[in-house]
């Protein structure tokens, strides 16, 4: 399936293709040629373009993008000096969705160092095996987690508060790699080291573009775990396009929804069991024009119930920390089919076991596949209709 239409779209209606003003463009060229190519370069180049815009939102307030820049900043001065961080080495992140999260993972990738992303639910021997594992001996940490750490052996914890703002650091000649771990379900968890190629990345990002509408200066309520690989993709497409990422550091329904409602935002990003406790804790609030649901299975009742009570709303991706995002539902797909994984996004070739979950028709069930992925069995087909990416 050819993946140029797609990306047309995602390419016209995202803004993309506006150019900023002439002033801003002295900026952002300094901001692409500061270091390598990656997710710092992203956030160079929204500060060059709009450095007043709201970048941020959490529990302590508001960040702008010239803020979190200079956060960055001060940040990779602060651990390359106290801790020797750079190139070569591995820094565990265990923070929950927060500022301190974002410039953490930010200002280490840009002193070259890999960056292993912490479930902030592991404890004992998972939490020990993930940082033996990788080779990690230092973790930039939420105050919360010392405790936790300070149990395991050769393991420096270094603050997510940690910050020097005298004088600045290179940037590294490369920007280090983000490393995701696998739940470990079903043994100790597996790092799933995330540089995807460019071709699979820009269809991956030009689908969910073009289906939901995104745009530049989108603003995203992100629920879902920074350390997850759909947390991190949502904090990533929001920062790409000069949005708003507004997170809390741990969910909870009417918050959240409030805090989306005060922010204007255009999309709320959860995965299924949030969408349950959004219906039984919070059924009065208003929810954004998109909600996009992913991480796990969601099932046809569910959809259903979030449906009827908030309208055409609801999105579904299917994926794995292994390739990522894999397909897309749109709410017409959902209305069809609840519970369908929709059609695969620009760029990604989608094997299908039989029976095939996207040619049956919308009420068969059968098992999808994506190249690296495990099968994911009982899932809800799409119509045919929906099986094409044009």
């Amino acid at each position: 399936m050819s993946a140029v239409p797609e990306i047309a779209r995602a390419l016209l209606g995202s803004g993309v293709l506006i150019p900023p003003a002439p002033r801003r463009w002295p900026a952002i060229v300094r901001g692409i040629g500061a270091g390598s190519p990656g997710f710092v370069t992203l956030l160079r180049v929204a500060a060059a373009r709009t450095p007043a815009r709201v970048a941020l939102v959490d529990d302590e307030g508001v960040l702008t993008y010239e803020d979190l820049l200079e956060e960055v900043g001060a940040a990779a001065t602060a651990l390359h000096r106290t801790h020797g961080v750079g190139p070569g080495g591995t820094v565990g992140i265990l923070c929950r969705n927060s500022r301190r999260f974002v410039v953490s993972l930010l200002a280490t990738a840009s002193l070259g160092a890999d960056v292993l992303l912490l479930n902030t639910d592991f404890r004992g021997r998972a939490l020990a095996a993930s940082l033996e594992g990788h080779d990690v001996r230092l973790v930039i940490a939420d105050a919360e987690f010392t405790g936790v750490l300070s149990g395991i052996p050769q393991t420096t914890i270094a603050s997510a508060a940690l910050r020097d703002r005298w004088g600045t650091v290179e940037p590294a000649p490369r920007e280090g790699r983000l490393i995701l771990l696998t739940s470990g379900t079903t043994g100790t968890p597996r790092g799933v080291p995330r540089d995807p190629a460019p071709s699979t990345l820009l269809g991956m990002t030009a689908s969910v573009i073009a289906r939901t509408g995104a745009h530049i200066g989108y603003r995203t309520a992100v629920a879902v775990p920074f350390f997850h690989a759909f947390g991190l993709a949502a904090l990533a497409l929001t920062l790409g396009l000069g949005g708003t990422v507004i997170t809390q550091s741990r969910f909870e329904p009417a918050a959240a929804l409030q805090r989306a409602a005060a922010h204007a935002a255009d999309a709320l990003m959860v995965v299924p069991a949030m969408l349950a406790r959004i219906l039984d804790s919070a059924p009065g609030e208003r929810v954004p024009p998109v909600v996009l649901s992913g991480g796990s299975a969601l099932l046809p009742a569910l959809a259903d119930r979030f449906t009827a009570r908030f309208g055409d709303v609801l999105f579904n991706g299917y994926g794995s920390s292994e390739v990522a995002l894999a397909t897309l539902a749109t709410p017409d797909d959902l209305r069809q089919a609840p519970g369908t994984v929709g059609r695969p996004v620009a760029g990604r070739p989608s094997g299908c076991s039989a029976p095939t979950v996207l040619r049956f028709p919308p009420e068969s069930r059968g098992a999808s596949s994506s190249a690296g992925a495990r099968p994911s069995a009982g899932t809800r087909a799409a119509p045919t209709r929906a099986a094409s990416t044009d």
